[in-house]
């Protein structure tokens, strides 16, 4: 069985085409996943401006429906109120991870682990976002406060 050149051509052409397609079609992806960490990020950064300004409520109410689900207001701002008290005022997070999940039926989720120096002491914190238009949504939050490496007397 021969093949005429030019269906050839128009086969080779369609297939780099093709190729071509998914390949941007990736690297939008990526852009996209890559802008929701960025998004996500900067939500830290909010929560951080408002824990520090004891806005706890305002972190409530800026949360997705689930977390409210999860905690009564007054349960999340004496839970956040603890690790004031026990931390104080939140200063460098330091990365420790990220994980991002895009779905159809829950959009994209970022999940991000930090190191944070607090004044008085260091916590491993994890967020979880949702990502909506350009905003980072609340879905999940946890601070395990790490033990002091203060003087110890022996």
């Amino acid at each position: 069985m021969s093949v005429c050149r030019s269906c050839a051509e128009r086969s080779a052409r369609r297939a780099a085409l093709v190729a071509m397609t998914m390949f941007c079609s990736l690297l939008l992806a990526s852009c996209g996943l890559r802008g929701s960490r960025v998004r996500a990020e900067q939500g830290v950064k909010e929560f951080h401006d408002l824990f520090n300004r004891e806005q706890y409520d305002a972190i409530y109410d800026r949360s997705d429906s689930s977390l409210k689900k999860s905690w009564t207001r007054a349960d999340f701002a004496a839970y956040l109120r603890d690790i004031h008290s026990q931390l104080g005022r939140a200063g460098r997070a330091s990365d420790r991870g990220f994980q991002v999940n895009a779905s159809t039926s829950q959009g994209i989720e970022v999940a991000l682990a930090t190191e944070t120096q607090f004044e008085r002491g260091v916590a491993d914190e994890r967020f979880l976002w949702r990502i909506e238009d350009s905003r980072a949504v609340l879905l999940g939050y946890r601070a395990d406060v790490k033990p002091s490496a203060g003087p110890r007397t022996v």
